[in-house]
């Protein structure tokens, strides 16, 4: 291990410990756990070499805050008050976002030029507990309360004369390989089940045998000899498949053949992909309606990473929202971060790319607070889920300057398992750059593809093929990633001028599947692509090449460039300090072809890629619920409405809502609390998109899970209506009731069980 030196921040003993407090509260409410005082100190262990005096200078210069805070250098804080500890650090390969702003801080305070992008600065936290408690009672404490073995780190025991903590450094050790294995698809049906389970392909029994079909079909085997390809596919072929046929990015439900019968009516009909029949064929009605009327702001829906409706003729509004549920039931914190994070990037990376966030919004949906039934293996408490889930939120937008400006949670004991961490962001695009529509995405063969941001690692890798099965002792721990706000933040600001100097041609974020996603789907404008794994920045060595592939390792993007930009690319990438790596070529030919050095990963066709999964077949019946009109007792109206006031999905947000920033870039008008004392809550959020005009846009969510349990139809339309009357509400004005009126209304759906 490499020689550390530390710097330990704590309050000074006279400032009161704001989060030591909650922390306090928390375990006796929930656990149970007597800590007595509770005090919360931060480490940084540095292994850049630093003199005695520099290390004081940066400690008492950069990090400490003189009024509230002392400090210590290689030694830790010790008080007799306290009895026991837990120590909190990121696990190997987790993004220690704080940490890597620390050391870019030490950098510039230093004036060099430091590798900020190798990590030399690990920061964790150092819990001092009151009482002296046993260790299960601080594996709870620290499992329950203070992080999650999935990205944590815990050391924990008790404080005597001989304390001497012992920093964990996250260093990642693992077996260098560059293997490639070939799948043996001679199977039966129950062994292609078997096998799609224990590597988490998450393909049903018909698609495993699609692809069986296809590797034994001559033609195919003829080229691969030619290429010098076994028959049977690769790992990473398998994988790539596996993520591009995943029911998180084809929504084959949704797509489906569906042969359905209404108990009641007697009525059997059959439907080919409710997306086509009602979804989209709901939107091409209300566009064909607008057209004629004039008021053509649809611009672009159902072919990009995001929606976008048009301003005015300087400036389109783009508008996406998406579910981060499983991930944020394994750890809620990186789930509903990565989620945010996520969400923000399909808005920035929608056409050419460098839309402006404007807000994000969610709705959340948990299981009750007060939850006191037994836990399923390895599942979290609804309160922690809650908590998790918050502080992921408030993390994801304040720390990347984004407002949370409007949301919802409701509480259902049928969430108590998996959460709904549904989450929207807003954006502001410019209507060209350069005289280019730049919600167009256009691609030549001979354009580079680089990737933006962040690096690849084991994390996320799994994430789009897991989300699209149930939760079980077989969920892989790799599926869950942690965003990196403060690296997204630098990665869009970079975007933001590359697009407008014209030096991006088209982009997409790196969201499920990572590169085997953002290039597969890029590659269909071109008609293929050709992807060099060697030239991929890694956060530690030992991927496996299918790893490196469809990992989805957060705040990444991939970008097109053509070639006589690459310069220009490069050099604007490395003033925002954001990594920059051209890792293959956009071609014509037909086929996604992956190597790794001199070595063929995988060779696909990119007709069978997109085309080949087989239609989902599925039958649905209608049976009305039998119900009752229920007789209600006699009952005191005052005691009714103080148990109405106090129910979970009645009582006020604002403990909620006071901990997300509505204010960031001074646009929000109508905020989520309003009035005198701030203390009103709003029907919706109104926000400004510049400070040169009053042109805005309102923005409201509905939502009724209960209504679904009598009439799903109802249950759409209440939300629907909610939603609509909380605008009108704060002054919008309904759309389209006269020629060209200039007033542009968008619905983001979201169909959750």
């Amino acid at each position: 291990m490499k020689q550390m030196t530390t710097i330990q921040l704590f309050n000074k003993d006279h400032v009161s410990d704001a989060k030591g407090h909650k922390i306090e509260a928390a375990s006796n409410k929930q656990l149970k756990i007597n800590t007595g005082a509770v005090k919360r100190t931060k480490i940084y262990s540095i292994s850049v070499p630093l003199e005695a005096d520099q290390l004081q200078d940066f400690a008492e210069k950069c990090l400490q805050d003189t009024v509230t805070e002392n400090y210590l250098l290689n030694e830790f804080y010790l008080n007799n008050k306290y009895k026991s500890f837990i120590g909190v650090a990121k696990l190997s390969g987790v993004t220690d976002d704080e940490g890597i702003c620390v050391q870019t801080t030490l950098s510039d305070f230093l004036n060099t030029d430091m590798d900020v992008l190798t990590q030399k600065i690990f920061s964790q936290e150092l819990f001092y507990f009151e009482n002296a408690l046993g260790e299960q009672e601080l594996e709870t404490i620290a499992k329950r309360l203070l992080g999650n073995p999935l990205i944590n780190h815990f050391t924990y025991g008790k404080i005597d004369n001989d304390f001497d903590y012992k920093v964990f450094v996250p260093e990642v050790q693992l077996a260098t390989s560059e293997s490639v294995n070939f799948i043996n698809l001679d199977l039966t049906d129950e062994e292609l089940v078997q096998l799609s389970k224990t590597k988490v392909l998450a393909l049903n029994l018909a698609e495993m045998k699609a692809v069986q079909a296809h590797y034994a079909e001559e033609e195919n085997i003829k080229k691969r000899e030619a290429l010098g390809l076994p028959a049977q596919p690769s790992d990473c072929e398998l994988e790539v498949l596996a993520q591009t046929w995943s029911e998180h990015c084809k929504h084959k439900e949704f797509n489906a053949v569906i042969h359905y019968k209404d108990e009641q009516r007697g009525i059997e009909k059959t439907i080919t992909s409710l997306f086509k029949t009602y979804i989209k064929g709901a939107t091409d009605k209300v566009s064909e309606s607008l057209k004629k009327n004039g008021n053509d702001w649809l611009i672009k829906v159902f072919s990009d990473n995001a929606g976008v409706v048009r301003v005015n003729d300087d400036h389109l509004f783009v508008w996406k929202v998406e579910t981060h549920n499983s991930p944020s039931a394994l750890d809620p914190y990186g789930g509903a971060i990565t989620g945010i994070l996520g969400n923000n990037r399909d808005p920035l990376a929608t056409g050419i790319g460098g839309a402006r966030l404007l807000f994000n919004t969610n709705v959340l949906c948990f299981g009750p607070p007060n939850y006191d039934k037994e836990l399923l293996t390895g599942q979290l408490h609804p309160q922690r889920i809650m908590e998790g889930v918050r502080n992921g939120i408030e993390d994801g937008g304040n720390k990347s300057g984004v407002p949370t400006v409007n949301g919802s949670i409701v509480f259902d004991e049928r969430y108590s398992g998996k959460p709904l961490v549904y989450c929207g962001t807003g954006a502001l695009m410019q209507h060209d750059y350069l005289g280019k529509n730049t919600w167009e995405k256009n691609i030549d063969a001979g354009d580079a593809i680089l990737m933006a941001g962040g690096r690849v690692g084991k994390d996320g890798i799994h994430g789009a093929t897991f989300s699209s099965i149930e939760i079980d002792e077989h969920s892989p721990m790799s599926a869950v990633q942690i965003g990196s706000p403060i690296m997204q933040k630098k990665m869009a600001d970079f975007m933001i001028k590359a697009c407008e100097k014209g030096l991006i041609k088209c982009s997409t974020d790196n969201g499920a599947g990572g590169l085997s996603s953002s290039i597969g789907e890029l590659a269909l404008l071109s008609g293929g692509a050709q992807v060099q794994l060697k030239n991929v920045p890694l956060k530690y060595a030992g991927l496996e090449p299918w790893e490196i592939f469809v990992s989805e390792s957060q705040e990444r993007m991939t970008l097109v460039v053509e070639s006589d930009k690459l310069a220009a690319t490069f050099e604007l990438a490395e003033h925002f300090e954001v990594e920059l790596s051209n890792i293959g070529t956009f071609t014509d030919t037909g086929n996604l072809e992956i190597l790794y050095g001199d070595k063929k990963i995988a060779y696909l066709d990119m007709h069978f890629l997109h085309e080949g999964v087989p239609q989902k077949i599925m039958e649905a019946h209608w049976i009305p619920p039998q119900l009752e009109e229920p007789e209600l007792p006699a009952f005191d109206f005052t005691d009714v409405l103080l148990q109405l006031l106090k129910a979970d999905n009645i009582c006020s947000r604002e403990s909620v809502i006071r901990q997300y920033d509505h204010e960031v870039k001074g646009k929000t008008i109508l905020k989520p609390l309003m009035g005198k004392k701030g203390l009103a809550p709003q029907d919706a959020a109104v926000m400004r998109f510049d400070f040169n005009n009053y042109e805005g846009v309102a923005i409201s969510n509905g939502i009724l899970p209960r209504y679904g349990d009598i009439d799903a139809y109802e249950m759409s339309a209440g939300a629907f209506d909610e939603a609509v009357r909380q605008i009108i509400s704060v002054g919008g004005s309904l759309p389209n009731l006269s020629p060209k009126d200039d007033l542009f209304w968008s619905v983001n759906d979201n169909f959750c069980v």
